[in-house]
């Protein structure tokens, strides 16, 4: 199953990023916010980043956990905070 053979309504909306790629929220329907990945026994904070030179779609990625990671768009609702989360920038140049 996928959004469009599930008839998922789709919605246009403004993205709002806030910091350095720390937190963004789509309307009222999506939060996601991202801290460092914590050390299960010292709680000290732990920084990640891979650089990937030959990288397909990305040259470096960033990984952290989510503090926060909500979806409530009508049928579709969930929330999995405390996941991995990978933040990365590319530039997409079609055909």
């Amino acid at each position: 199953m996928s959004t469009v053979t599930a008839g998922i309504e789709t919605h246009v909306a403004d993205i709002e990023v806030n910091g350095a790629c720390n937190r963004f929220s789509v309307a009222a329907a999506v939060e996601v916010a991202f801290e460092p990945i914590g050390n299960p026994v010292t709680g000290a904070e732990h920084h990640v980043s891979v650089n990937l030179p030959t990288g397909m779609l990305t040259k470096r990625e960033h990984y952290y956990s989510t503090k926060a990671f909500s979806v409530n768009a009508g049928s579709l609702s969930f929330a999995y905070p405390g996941r991995n989360a990978i933040a990365s920038a590319g530039n997409w140049r079609g055909p």
